[in-house]
């Protein structure tokens, strides 16, 4: 009787490695998980391979291999399958799996990178079922073959949650820059991007449904002579307050964009012009009510100048609104008094 010179717990290695290279073909992270759990379940003859990790709820399913409930051990990676393949068994759902609140027993395999734990496998062997009492075969208990393979199962999930990991945080990343640049650093509100983009989308839905959509225009003066007197700290504290007050005045919701240095646009949406003007008027009172203390323990005064515009043209851009402000504020400055615009002469009509 001739030998074959590689045994078999060498052999089914040697097909979990082949198995695992080929997940690097992968075209999502989820197709490579399956594949990598998939190989590992085979290896070890599980009926089930899952990928669970640890959150406020419990321990939740990542991803799974095999059927839970299949009776006896998975067939061997060269068996065919009644449709003259590789038999593959079904993906359980594990989106519709709830957290479990105790961590997997039995054959377990950790999943660490640098340090950093990315969750556990847990493997069902119906065939190997632990004694009454006992919590389980452990990974220890694997003959070296079987370690040596799952060490290299843990590496290669490894991998592929650690590229999704940095995807993860380079896509935080990139939200938190796209957050960055539409936001004015010093009030916290809209930046002229953050108010054309806004612009845009109140714009549009006021075109489909027919709803009055207003804006107010208001400059604060007397910012720039205590920038002059008492520095930029000084100047940026009063913007920030006038701010604040500005935005309280407003309906909660209704967008407010800082578009030049002491000058800021809202949006107010289903609003007519008297309710702008209305909300004009109070952001002018509580602009002028601010007190902010001087360096030299004396008040701060301040003036403040609004106008008001219906938007009653479906293709208003930011720019014509810009011009439009600029015209709204010139005439308040003129008269005193807030300036009123009962439409936009620029478009098509809604």
């Amino acid at each position: 009787m001739t030998h074959d010179p590689v045994s078999a717990p060498d052999r089914r290695l040697v097909e979990l490695v082949d198995r695992l290279v080929a997940t690097r073909k992968a075209g999502s992270r989820t197709e490579a998980l399956e594949g990598v759990l998939d190989a590992a379940r085979r290896f070890v003859g599980a009926t089930t391979a899952t990928l669970v990790r640890q959150d406020d709820d419990g321990w939740r399913p990542v991803a799974a291999s095999g059927a839970e409930g299949t009776e006896g051990r998975t067939p061997d990676v060269s068996s065919p399958d009644p449709d003259g393949g590789a038999s593959s068994g079904s993906e359980p759902n594990t989106q519709t799996i709830p957290a479990s609140p105790s961590p997997p027993t039995g054959v377990t395999l950790d999943v660490q990178r640098d340090g950093q734990r990315f969750g556990v496998v847990a493997f069902a062997l119906p065939s190997r079922r632990p004694a009454r009492g006992d919590r389980g075969r452990t990974v220890e208990a694997l003959s070296d073959a079987e370690r040596a393979g799952l060490t290299l199962v843990a590496a290669r999930l490894g991998d592929v949650l650690t590229l999704d990991h940095l995807s993860g945080r380079l896509h935080e990343a990139e939200k938190h820059l796209g957050h960055l640049i539409h936001i004015d650093p010093l009030t916290e509100l809209s930046n002229q991007h953050g108010a054309r983009k806004r612009f845009g989308e109140f714009v549009t839905r006021a075109r489909f449904s027919g709803r009055p959509l207003s804006i107010v225009a208001f400059e604060i003066d007397g910012v720039s002579a205590v920038r002059e007197r008492w520095g930029r700290p000084a100047s940026d504290r009063v913007v920030r307050s006038a701010a604040s007050r500005a935005r309280a005045a407003l309906r909660p919701g209704d967008p407010i964009a800082r578009i030049k240095a002491t000058r800021f646009v809202a949006i107010l949406p289903d609003a007519p012009v008297t309710a702008a003007r209305a909300a004009a008027e109070r952001i002018v009172q509580q602009v002028e009510d601010l007190r902010i203390e001087a360096p030299n323990g004396h008040d701060v005064p301040l003036t403040c100048y609004a106008g008001v515009a219906r938007i009653l043209k479906a293709d208003t851009t930011y720019e014509d609104v810009v011009v439009e402000v600029e015209r709204l504020l010139k005439q308040a400055r003129e008269t005193g008094e807030v300036s009123v615009q009962t439409g936009l002469s620029v478009g098509k009509e809604y």
